[in-house]
């Protein structure tokens, strides 16, 4: 076992250099990774304890094969709509981040949605990701139902969401129905925005931000035979 043991710590990069890119590439992720830093500090010395490290080894296993699952559902999404995949992929990826930063959200998630924008041909799939996750807060709706919403919208189509706003349903005139979409999303941002303040918020951002850090361990490592499962 120790010697196991001593293997994994080494591909994990504890000894090397590895460990510092790894957790730099997690801290370009999120800015939370600054502020829950010595939480993070914590946790780690929790989940190298020898009686815990194949569970832990599993589970950044695991978060590295969901991430390369997401990624490669939105590079095809990207293939099928006629647009490079590798630039597109990246401006996405830093999107992704970013949202991640500045909401509870976490970029898989927003990869997702990413993926469903472009599965519907939305002409600005950024910004309907952007719009779902203030729409997702301001009526209570999960991601996806929001996404299909803000891909509408673009379209000056609020059907479905119309639905869960009286204002929408009385609106008569596109200019209406934009202002009264404008206000939506607006608290919509603020509710986000509100979120971060409160302590669910900030260890919500937390955990994604620890996530990411073993997303990228079991990224470095995913190639390795140091465990057998």
């Amino acid at each position: 076992m120790k010697g196991i043991l001593a293997d994994l710590l080494i591909k994990l990069g504890l000894d090397s250099k590895e460990f510092e890119k790894g957790v730099n590439e997690a801290k370009q992720k999120t800015n939370a990774f600054a502020s829950g830093i010595k939480a993070i500090g914590g946790m780690i010395a929790g989940a190298f304890a020898v009686s815990a490290i194949t569970n832990f080894a599993k589970q950044i296993f695991a978060l590295a094969n969901e991430s390369i699952k997401v990624e490669n559902e939105l590079s095809a999404a990207i293939k099928a709509n006629g647009k490079e995949v590798k630039t597109t992929l990246a401006a996405y990826k830093a999107f992704a981040n970013e949202m991640q930063s500045k909401s509870t959200i976490d970029d898989e998630a927003i990869l997702s949605s990413l993926r469903l924008a472009e599965t519907l041909q939305s002409d600005a799939p950024m910004e309907a990701a952007k719009n779902a996750i203030a729409l997702s807060k301001a009526i209570g709706v999960d991601l996806n139902t929001a996404v299909k919403m803000a891909v509408m919208a673009q379209s000056d189509m609020f059907t479905m969401l119309s639905r869960y706003v009286p204002a929408l349903r009385d609106a008569q005139t596109e200019t209406e129905r934009l202002t009264e979409y404008n206000k939506l999303l607006a608290v919509g941002q603020q509710m986000l925005t509100d979120e971060l303040e409160t302590a669910q918020g900030k260890i919500i951002q937390n955990q994604n931000a620890w996530n990411n850090v073993k997303e990228s361990w079991g990224a470095l490592i995913s190639q390795s035979s140091v465990l057998s499962f």
